[in-house]
């Protein structure tokens, strides 16, 4: 039982578009963070790393790494790491500007300047609502994940996945999944026929809200 990464990519970016609609950046760096975005959206999947190593792919496959357990630890996470990032990188920048102010000998007007040395009054102090912006992103990205494959039929024992891991064990699923399952044996007669199913389907439901979010984001651009 899961969703293809197609479908989870669109899922993704679709989101990235709605909750940043005014962010734009160099071809380079937004190729970066749409694969980034992908990747999150993507994340609670690399549980069949493990199962690869165990010549048993699905063997842990929908255990806690599909779970709000994940989910918040991973968004705290992370958010925290993009803070430290930038943190450190405006401390060395504002270090690199008091070093040109001294040489210079214009520290005396400088704002940051404390008599003695050039201090980044401002760079120690996380932003603490960039660090909700960023947590928030993330929880939703992933949760996107555990929602798509909560629709997704599952016809293995067993049925859906423990979202509500580590409070509950206990494994959940929608009563009316719309989404077709991804077959991983590709030795099965109808594997590429169930892709294509797939990816349709998929499409269908999916495209739309990719393309709408992208509109949106273009029409906050021009104004």
């Amino acid at each position: 039982m899961m969703s293809s990464p197609y479908g989870h990519g669109l899922i993704g970016l679709g989101l990235l578009n709605l909750c940043y609609p005014r962010w734009f950046a160099s071809p380079g760096k937004t190729f970066l963070v749409y694969g980034l975005v992908v990747l999150g959206a993507c994340l609670p999947d690399l549980d069949f790393l493990p199962g690869i190593f165990s010549e048993n792919p699905g063997r842990f496959h929908h255990g806690p790494f599909h779970s709000l357990g994940l989910t918040v630890g991973l968004s705290l996470m992370t958010g925290l790491f993009m803070i430290l990032i930038q943190w450190k990188r405006r401390t060395n920048l504002l270090k690199i500007q008091g070093s040109k102010f001294k040489v210079q000998g214009k520290t005396e007007n400088h704002p940051s300047y404390s008599g003695s040395h050039f201090e980044p009054s401002n760079a120690g102090t996380l932003n603490s609502y960039r660090y909700l912006n960023i947590t928030g992103f993330v929880f939703v990205l992933v949760f996107s994940h555990l929602l798509l494959d909560f629709f997704t039929e599952d016809l293995k024992d067993p049925y859906g996945f423990p979202l509500f891991w580590p409070l509950s064990g206990i494994y959940v699923i929608s009563p009316w999944p719309f989404l077709p399952q991804v077959m991983r044996d590709w030795t099965n007669p109808v594997f590429w026929g169930q892709i294509v199913r797939v990816f349709i389907v998929e499409s269908l439901f999916f495209l739309p809200f990719f393309f709408l979010s992208w509109r949106l984001k273009r029409r906050g651009r021009q104004e």
